[in-house]
């Protein structure tokens, strides 16, 4: 299983790494302008985020886990609150 999970690990590190913006990041070539479209592209994520989340959490019976849940949702929608002050 170890093997297996090694393998998982590098098969992933291998395939992020082709990502252009993740090449860009490990050449240290990443702009500012980069960024700030990593950034807007993680928006929809934000913005919906706390909400499923949320809804996950409404169909959990184990409260301490809905509990775990909820207060992910929370920080989800302020970080939601706080990217559309900014």
């Amino acid at each position: 299983m170890l093997r297996e999970l090694a393998w998982i690990w590098l098969k992933f590190d291998r395939e992020i790494r082709s990502v252009p913006i993740v090449r860009k990041l490990h050449r240290g070539e990443l702009t500012i302008e980069d960024y700030q479209d990593l950034l807007c592209n993680l928006r929809p994520q934000v913005v919906e985020g706390s909400r499923w989340i949320a809804r996950a959490a409404s169909n959990m019976s184990d409260f301490r886990l809905r509990s775990t849940f909820i207060g992910h949702a929370q920080d989800e929608h302020r970080d939601y609150q706080m990217l559309e002050q900014n």
